[in-house]
């Protein structure tokens, strides 16, 4: 799945309350973002 600026990953995870998504941003590190609903 490819991610750009008009992905919403509150979107993606709408089923979710509370979801961890890691991805490589191609800079060796993975990012972990945490959504919440709010």
């Amino acid at each position: 799945m490819k991610f750009d600026d008009t992905t919403k990953l509150s979107n993606i995870f709408k089923s979710a309350s509370t979801c961890i998504y890691t991805y490589d941003f191609g800079d060796n590190w993975i990012h972990i973002i945490t959504l919440e609903e709010e």
